[in-house]
């Protein structure tokens, strides 16, 4: 999707909850998470009417020596089905611009993309 007032293309922005039991399973698979995370609620990060159907979201940034982060997915109104670590992205449009994504993500990178605005 285009913005048609800036020219870029938008987030998906759809967003779910994470239940107590759903972190509590990621911690138990070996994913450092704190339960005490607030909010528990997450937005899908890449581009609005994605190909495919599951959304996006940061769940974790892991340690800065790392190369990934915690990503969750889920189906439009479901909880999340899959925690795992992620590589970043490669990709980037310069020294200070990688991309914020994870390697092999659909679509847009995150330079590429501004945040959906949503409101009720």
């Amino acid at each position: 999707m285009i913005d048609i007032r800036y020219g870029m293309r938008v987030q998906c922005g759809e967003r779910t909850e994470l239940s107590i039991r759903f972190l509590a399973a990621a911690v138990d698979a070996g994913i450092p998470l704190d339960l005490t995370l607030r909010p528990r609620t997450v937005r899908c990060v890449i581009e609005h009417q994605h190909a495919d159907e599951e959304h996006q979201a940061v769940l974790a940034e892991l340690p800065l020596a790392d190369t990934a982060e915690v990503w969750v997915s889920w189906l439009s109104g479901h909880e999340p089905h899959t925690v795992e670590r992620r590589t970043y992205c490669p990709v980037s449009a310069g020294p200070d611009r990688p991309c914020e994504l994870y390697a092999q993500h659909p679509d847009g990178h995150s330079w590429q993309l501004i945040e959906r605005h949503v409101t009720a």
